[in-house]
């Protein structure tokens, strides 16, 4: 999967400087859209 990195710097920089408070809704929140992108954006995923 495919992400800006913008984004995957913001999301390590968010769990650099908070990794406890933030890890477990970081990943809650990965899982939820990666979901999302793939129901929504099926085709770009490499098969």
């Amino acid at each position: 999967m495919r992400r800006s990195s913008m984004v995957d710097f913001c999301l390590g920089w968010l769990v650099a400087t908070h990794p406890t408070t933030v890890n477990c809704q970081l990943s809650t929140a990965d899982y939820q859209l990666m979901t999302n992108d793939f129901f929504l954006f099926p085709f770009t995923f490499p098969v």
